[in-house]
């Protein structure tokens, strides 16, 4: 059996089997953060609300529906035959649900009394932070069987007929 180190036995995680795999760890993260999310949305609705941009029509319901997508999908994250679907469906929840972090900030930032401050930074960087999550949720998904992203991947040539193009050049 292979020692791991004492830092590795005491969070219960094989470090370097996760350096091997690491789309396990993007989806830990991103069912964590969606389960999370998508709880918050039930539990804590009038803050949702309150972000919503007034163009949305329907806004409770909106924030329901985008609730029950942010738990479905960690859900089916953790099931192979559904992890790609699921991230399909993701990607785009994180773009519909990004014009209610820019409202979120836009309300901050019009405040008379607006500081930068703790909260006007973390909602700032909310914004880029978007990004990472779209990253984060590809990762989630993206094993040797299924990745959302990887459709060029699927009909690359094979490693031989590359060598060729290359010679011929």
């Amino acid at each position: 059996m292979e020692d791991v180190g004492y830092k590795e036995r005491s969070i219960g995680v094989n470090l370097s089997a996760a350096k091997r795999e690491p789309h396990k760890i993007f989806r830990l993260g991103v069912f964590v953060l969606f389960f999370a999310s998508g709880i918050g949305h039930f539990l804590l609705t009038e803050a949702y609300l309150q972000i919503m941009p007034p163009y949305i029509p329907a806004p409770r319901l909106m924030v329901q529906i985008s609730g029950v997508c942010e738990l479905a999908g960690p859900i089916g994250i953790l099931i192979p035959r559904f992890r790609k679907a699921v991230g399909y469906g993701l990607l785009p929840l994180l773009v519909a649900v990004f014009p209610a972090n820019i409202h979120m900030f836009m309300q901050e930032w019009m405040r008379p009394d607006f500081q930068i401050g703790i909260y006007g930074t973390l909602v700032l960087l909310r914004l880029p932070v978007q990004a990472f999550f779209m990253f984060s949720v590809v990762k989630a998904y993206s094993d040797k069987t299924s990745s959302p992203l990887c459709v060029a991947e699927k009909h690359s040539l094979p490693l031989e007929a590359k060598a060729e193009i290359s010679a011929v050049r």
